[in-house]
């Protein structure tokens, strides 16, 4: 069968001849039939390339040179924002992604394409130990009355209003029951209150983000994971503290969320506004802060905290993505300081004044304050003598080391280089904002 002939154009008066009927104009019509099988019977043998009919089950299709192709199964419809059409053998609809994925060409997808991710963006979550992996200063905590601000797990710090007593402590995951499939974290954290005090009792869950510049100007998206006992209501607001000498703090709060008894993801974004005129003193820092008032016998439960720029909760990733990365991030602000896993030679000034300086793992945030606990529960060994008395003190700090005064009863002579053990002291070295 000769093909169509496309266009034409017609002067007035011409004669059509039988072949610019059937090839101009039959054939290039959307022709009706009430049937598949009308259709095959009227156009048994004439059929061509590019015929179009209309069936009312089939709706519009197309001759393509051997079979009819529905052009509305082939446009495939798309139903939800974000949705894309692509192409395979036919018009084909691609869903839209997840939050945070990326549109990748992939060989092996049907379409040539699919979505994919997320990719790692080492930054993104400005929230160190997200996850609750890092606990060390201890695993559990109870306050009563608390009115200063007081650390827990690392990176976070608690609040408490009023005379009411509080535990926060580690939990930990029975596997598989993580809150994200494929993200088995080991921890979280939890919020018991035991009682409830005043009428204004209440506490505020926190974690400061180094330096007020963090953000400023940006929209951002708080994201995270958390269960209670009943419907409980929490909310968060970000502080932007302008440091040693600088401007006013600014407030910012964030929508309410009401907690269900499960495992539910919640994002709220909110505008951070500007520091342009402000002055920025020294040490300045972006605060989160949760703001809980608890009810009795409350139980809360949060991990997979993130903030992040933007108006969309990507999927959920720690600050570093690396099991050691968070670690090290943990101890530039914090580092409990331990000389049986470093071990360090104390230099003997005489025979009752030692000095050592200890190495500490990670340069800190600036030079760190350190804190001696049980200082007599330390030890010293010589070659000259065995475990002597002491008192323990530091002698200053750096960003990479700090330095302690030993007095002991004589032990040995000077010159004697001697061995130093913390033993049941405790040291740490703390650069929190």
């Amino acid at each position: 069968m000769t093909a169509n002939a496309g266009y034409h154009a017609y002067a007035t008066g011409d004669v059509l001849t039988a072949a610019q009927v059937q090839y101009n104009l039959q054939n290039q019509t959307t022709m009706y039939f009430a049937t598949a099988s009308a259709r095959t019977t009227a156009l048994s043998g004439v059929t061509v390339e590019g015929m179009v009919t209309y069936i009312p089950a089939n709706g519009i299709e197309y001759y393509n040179g051997s079979v009819w192709v529905s052009i509305s199964a082939a446009v495939t419809a798309l139903t939800t924002k974000g949705d894309l059409l692509t192409y395979s053998t036919q018009d084909t609809r691609l869903p839209v992604g997840a939050d945070g994925t990326t549109l990748v060409a992939n060989s092996a997808s049907a379409t040539g394409i699919s979505w994919a991710g997320p990719t790692f963006a080492a930054g993104k979550n400005k929230i160190i130990n997200g996850d609750f992996g890092v606990w060390q200063r201890g695993t559990s905590f109870n306050y009563t009355g608390l009115t200063a601000t007081t650390y827990t797990a690392d990176r976070f710090s608690i609040f408490v209003n009023g005379n009411g007593t509080y535990t926060v402590s580690q939990q930990t995951f029975t596997p598989g029951s993580a809150p994200v499939v494929g993200y088995e974290s080991q921890f979280f954290c939890r919020f018991a209150t035991n009682t409830v005090g005043t009428s204004t009792a209440g506490y505020i869950f926190t974690q400061r983000i180094e330096d007020v510049r963090q953000f400023a100007g940006q929209t951002v998206t708080l994201s995270f994971y958390a269960k209670a006992d009943s419907a409980r209501t929490i909310f968060g607001v970000l502080e932007q503290n302008f440091g040693s000498g600088g401007s006013t703090t600014v407030v910012t709060s964030f929508s309410t969320n009401t907690l269900s008894t499960s495992w539910t993801r919640y994002s709220v974004s909110v505008a951070v506004p500007s520091i342009s005129g402000k002055t920025i003193g020294s040490s300045s820092f972006l605060q989160l802060a949760f703001q809980i008032t608890p009810a009795a016998s409350q139980v809360l439960d949060i991990w997979g905290v993130q903030l992040e720029a933007g108006s969309v909760a990507t999927p959920f990733t720690t600050a570093t993505g690396t099991v050691q990365g968070e670690l090290a991030a943990c101890q530039r602000y914090y580092y409990p300081w331990s000389a049986f896993s470093i071990g360090i030679t104390v230099r003997q000034a005489s025979t009752t004044q030692h000095y050592a300086n200890c190495s500490l793992p990670v340069s800190m945030r600036t030079s760190p304050t350190i804190a001696i606990g049980n200082a007599t529960g330390a030890s010293i060994f010589s070659a000259a003598s065995s475990t002597a008395t002491l008192t323990l003190t530091a002698n200053g700090s750096n960003y990479n080391y700090f330095g302690l005064s030993i007095t002991t009863t004589a032990i040995g002579a000077t010159g004697y280089a001697a061995d130093f053990s913390s033993g049941t002291a405790t040291i740490s070295a703390s650069a929190e904002l």
